[in-house]
């Protein structure tokens, strides 16, 4: 199962995701979804 960056935002606190995109940007120079794609295509797996 993976989760929505907007999923994720709300269940770290956020009331709003673009207040988890900016935070992230800010500290990390990556929005979540930035992050994530590397992330997904390293673990993806084909049949």
């Amino acid at each position: 199962m993976e989760l929505s960056i907007n999923e994720i935002a709300y269940l770290l606190g956020f009331e709003q995701p673009q207040s988890f995109n900016m935070l992230s940007k800010q500290k990390t120079d990556q929005t979540p979804l930035e992050f994530r794609r590397p992330v997904i295509k390293c673990y993806s797996f084909k049949n």
